[in-house]
């Protein structure tokens, strides 16, 4: 697989879920009865609690109960601050006035 083609992959990352085995079993249960994995069940759950563009009827279901519980995510993704004036002046000063990298490996190479 090329660079590229990878740059396009999603990252993934792996979560350790500890529950009592009676909630387990209940999870195990409701994602057979729907065909699904439990981690694809947890996946479809944690997603629409989180992500309120989910249109179809289950999550819609599934958010309106997640809301009577007092348990809908409410959260909005939120960029950095844009840096200080000052500082964005005194990091454009400092620019370019440091060593050449062809200075630095050339001396390492000698």
């Amino acid at each position: 697989m090329t660079a590229s083609a990878n740059a396009k992959l999603p990252t993934m990352a792996q979560v350790t879920w500890r529950a009592n085995d009676d909630l387990v079993r209940r999870v195990q249960a409701v994602a057979a009865s729907e065909g699904l994995s439990m981690n694809e069940l947890m996946t479809r759950v944690l997603s629409i609690a989180t992500d309120s563009d989910e249109r179809d009827p289950a999550a819609v279901r599934l958010r309106e109960r997640l809301r009577a519980a007092g348990m809908l995510a409410s959260w909005a993704p939120t960029s950095p601050a844009p840096p200080d004036a000052a500082d964005l002046d005194r990091a454009r000063a400092a620019a370019g006035t440091g060593t050449k990298l062809a200075d630095i490996v050339s001396a390492q190479r000698r």
